[in-house]
Parts: C-alpha cells; sequence; structure tokens
C-alpha cells in the first residue's frame, strides 16, 4: 500500500542530532526507493541486541554480529509496520494520522510498539520513530522542540 505524507504537516524533530547523538539509530541499512527512513530508540535497539545476542562458550557474540544477523529482519519488520500504520489510517480515514500503536511481540519488554511519523527540522524528509511506547515517550521527551512543534 502506497501512501503519501507531506513532512510539512508533521511534527518536526532534529533527526540527524538525534541520530549522531546516539539516541536512535537506523532500522534498515538503506531506504527503500518509495519508503522514509526508519530509525529504532536506542532502548529499542539495546533491548533487541540483548535478546537476540547468542551466548557461547567463547564468550557471545559482540553487538556486531549479532545486529548483522539481525538487521534484515528488522528492516522486514519495518517495511512492515509502516504498512500496518498505513492501512490503519487509511481504515481511520486519518489522513494526517502521525502516531500508530501496533501490537507485536517486536520487542519483549511491551506487547506494543509505536511507531511515530515526524519531519526533520532542517531537510524536508519524513522519518519513522519506532520503540516501545515508554522509549518513544522518553526519546520525545529528551528531544528539543521548537515553538508550535509537537
Amino acid at each position: 500500500m502506497a501512501i503519501t505524507l507531506d513532512p510539512t504537516r508533521l511534527p518536526k524533530l532534529d533527526i540527524l542530532s538525534l541520530a549522531q547523538n546516539g539516541l536512535i539509530l537506523r532500522a534498515e541499512r538503506t531506504t527503500p526507493e518509495a519508503g522514509i527512513p526508519s530509525f529504532l530508540t536506542r532502548a529499542g535497539w539495546n533491548e533487541l541486541i540483548a535478546h537476540h545476542r547468542h551466548s557461547t562458550t567463547e564468550g557471545g557474540e559482540t553487538e556486531e554480529q549479532t545486529a548483522s544477523r539481525l538487521l534484515p529482519a528488522l528492516e522486514r519488520i519495518s517495511a512492515r509496520l509502516l504498512s500496518e500504520a498505513a492501512r490503519e489510517a487509511e481504515a481511520q480515514g486519518q489522513q494526517d494520522a502521525s502516531v500508530f500503536t501496533l501490537e507485536t511481540d517486536l520487542f519483549p519488554s511491551s506487547a506494543q510498539t509505536r511507531l511515530v511519523l515526524v519531519a526533520d527540522r532542517t531537510h524536508p524528509v519524513a522519518c519513522a520513530l519506532i520503540g516501545t511506547p515508554e522509549q518513544i515517550t522518553q526519546l520525545l521527551a529528551s528531544s528539543t522542540t521548537e515553538p508550535g512543534d509537537a
């Protein structure tokens, strides 16, 4: 399902600063041609790495090894979450919806996954932030918004 997003109508965040400060990480290696960049909260990433890291008698996987193994699945999950959000927005008739809470088993700590559509403050680019409701709330509380931004 394809939808069109108008970044000027989305809440604005400094995505670059959030990424540079390690508060969000890419949920994909490259953005699909018709897609939007997806980011996971740092807390969500840490939770997934800890949950999926293999233990061995030699000390276990490194974060990099676990990430390499998880990233292809995370890319598919991100695309699926965006698709579900688009379907939900269409079903609800919410053309300008930017916050979606979906029932998933992505994060062991929560049966809900929150997807928030935002725009980068300095570039006209829509982005998706993914995490548990608590992780997203903490992320948004830690980021600064300009007056009038949500």
